[in-house]
């Protein structure tokens, strides 16, 4: 499977072995996109600071929103985390790591401004783990 941007607000999905094509429409801009180690979710960032959530297996019409972390200056690329991507994690320049449990719908933020005192963009990394 290939996922492409198109137009800024397109994405593309094609299945190089069932010779198909899919395209989803994003209302807004396309900031970041990734897709799950399994391959079955995309997450989407817009410039519009949502995070959707794209079921590209079952084809899902509507995909999963998700908003909460701010994105102005800098451009924020949300992830799935965990060994098994169970969950989404986002920084924001509001000096906040913002998880999101999709099977729960639930969010929480850790908030790095207290600590440190001062204003602090935050940048989250995806870990592919260490090679054996």
């Amino acid at each position: 499977m290939q996922v492409s941007i198109c137009a800024h607000k397109d994405i593309r999905i094609y299945n190089l072995e069932e010779r198909t094509e899919r395209l989803i429409e994003e209302e807004k801009p396309i900031t970041s996109l990734s897709v799950s180690k399994d391959g079955r979710y995309l997450l989407v960032n817009l410039v519009s600071e949502e995070i959707h959530l794209w079921d590209i297996v079952a084809n899902s019409k509507l995909p999963l929103k998700y908003r909460g972390h701010r994105q102005g200056r800098y451009v924020i690329r949300s992830c799935f985390g965990g060994s098994d991507h169970a969950f989404i994690v986002s920084g924001s320049e509001d000096s906040q790591v913002c998880f999101v449990d999709p099977t729960l719908g639930c969010r929480f933020a850790i908030d790095f401004y207290s600590e440190v005192k001062s204003q602090q963009d935050v940048n989250v990394s995806r870990s592919h783990g260490l090679p054996t």
